[in-house]
């Protein structure tokens, strides 16, 4: 018997998943009408108080999308210890 793959593989949006102590929230996940396959996923970051604006990952499949998770939360915590709440709050960056 051999094993097929699934016909459907849906998550329902949004997610939340913990990653570095911050939590990620995809909001909505689209794909690009292109020749290739290529995706946009709407996230929100919140480390401690600190939540990000919504903002855009363009990505080709799942590690693709993990590697720019890891590199997105990194700047913002970067961010956050750099600058503080209030520049944060001017500068548009935090809600």
């Amino acid at each position: 018997m051999s094993r097929r793959e699934p016909f459907l593989t849906l998550t329902i949006t949004p997610v939340e998943i913990e990653v570095e102590n911050c939590i990620l929230t995809i909001l909505e996940v689209s794909k690009y009408k292109l020749p290739w396959d290529l995706y946009q996923a709407s996230c929100q970051v919140r480390c401690g108080d600190y939540m990000s604006k919504i903002f855009q990952i363009d990505f080709t499949d799942k590690d693709d999308l993990k590697r720019k998770i890891l590199i997105e939360i990194s700047k913002f915590k970067y961010l956050i210890f750099m600058y503080g709440r209030e520049e944060l709050k001017r500068r548009g960056i935090i809600m």
